[in-house]
């Protein structure tokens, strides 16, 4: 052991894992794309809900799963234009969620070598395997882009609902 003041305990400490020297998983940026939509159109249902009901009582719209709350969002986008919701989400909420549900509940099947991956989608009552072929790193990214897309709209849709253009 050293006496110099300068030696971290941790140096001397091998925990018996090594740092992991891949980049971070693929589906990493499509997933915080994900939860940065959810956090705005959150925001928006629960802004527009007040606008119309300000006793609360829409304010059930503004809960729920991703899916109820992008189906409510269409719903106030149709039902109350003058809330100027600005089209978010362009109608493609619900099927950009269905791919996020498969990145986040399914398997990577990677080869730590070459980086290639696919991802499997274990069936619970069968156990049976579905190679999803359709995802790809390149598709993961154009909708992780989409999604950034959206999320920066909504910001903007959020900012301005109820200030008179």
């Amino acid at each position: 052991m050293s006496d110099d003041a300068d030696d971290d305990p941790a140096d001397r400490y091998d925990n018996g894992f090594d740092e992991p020297d891949f980049d971070e998983p693929i589906a990493d940026p499509a997933i915080r794309a994900h939860n940065e939509v959810d956090f705005w159109m959150t925001g928006i249902l629960s802004k527009a809900v007040r606008m119309l009901a300000p006793d609360g009582g829409l304010a059930n719209l503004a809960l729920g799963d991703f899916a109820t709350r992008a189906t409510n969002l269409q719903l106030l986008m149709h039902t109350a234009p003058h809330l100027a919701l600005g089209n978010v989400g362009d109608g493609r909420l619900h099927e950009l969620n269905g791919t996020r549900n498969v990145l986040a509940h399914s398997h990577f099947d990677q080869d730590p070598w070459d980086g290639t991956f696919e991802i499997v989608k274990a069936r619970h009552r069968t156990l049976t395997e579905k190679r999803l072929n359709n995802l790809n790193a390149e598709s993961i990214n154009r909708g992780a882009e989409e999604l950034e897309r959206i999320a920066s709209h909504m910001s903007a849709v959020f900012d301005f609902i109820g200030h008179p253009v």
